[in-house]
């Protein structure tokens, strides 16, 4: 009499390597289960799981890069171009800044004598530190020529959580001080939302 294989010497034969991929473990039991005598059906029937598999490959492939979807970049952000109600084509930093030289504009106001006269609109002017310019210098090489104060502000982005709260800082180094104040023009977009320097520097010129 013939001797009978263990049911579990028999799936050990037909066991495949675990760190073969899914298509790998197909094929070898494909390998064991043929070369023992399988028969064409079995045969169909693994082509086509390997047709399935190689199908949901496929749409994995895929699944990174749908069309008609928006894709976030490295930051996990939507690109600008997509944003809505203005954003974009002006950022949050932009929009900072904007708020911040209107600050500026309305300090001026405050800031000349006059109260902001003359045969024209007066102007602000950025005043870069790092240039070593005084207000009056600025001042004089546009038609805007007169010098009216110098306003150097500032405010924290955020709510006021306590009274008493600093939310922001200003000073008035004048018209003929070149020193401190701030450099807008030297620094990044971002730096408008984490400035570490209590201000920026504005020159209030006129005609």
């Amino acid at each position: 009499m013939g001797t009978k294989t263990a049911p579990n010497a028999a799936a050990s034969s037909l066991k495949c390597p675990k760190s073969r991929c899914l298509t790998d473990a197909i094929s070898c039991l494909a390998e064991e289960k043929l070369g023992d005598g399988g028969n064409a059906d079995q045969a169909r029937k693994l082509a086509k799981l390997e047709k399935e598999v190689a199908s949901l490959k496929a749409l994995l492939t895929k699944v990174g890069k749908p069309s008609g979807f928006a894709m976030l970049d490295s930051k996990g952000r939507l690109p600008q171009n997509l944003l809505a109600a203005g954003y974009d084509r002006y950022s949050a930093y932009d929009l900072a800044w904007q708020s911040l030289h209107m600050a500026a504009a309305a300090a001026c106001r405050g800031s000349t004598s006059s109260g902001g006269t003359g045969c024209c609109g007066n102007m602000v002017m950025a005043r870069n530190t790092a240039d070593k310019k005084t207000c009056a210098q600025i001042c004089a090489q546009t038609p805007y020529r007169n010098c009216d104060a110098e306003v150097s502000i500032y405010g924290k982005k955020g709510k006021a959580t306590q009274n008493g709260k600093i939310v922001g800082a200003f000073y008035n180094y004048k018209c003929n001080h070149g020193a401190n104040g701030g450099s807008e023009v030297s620094v990044s977009d971002d730096t408008v939302m984490n400035y570490s320097y209590p201000y920026f520097s504005f020159c209030c010129c006129r005609k």
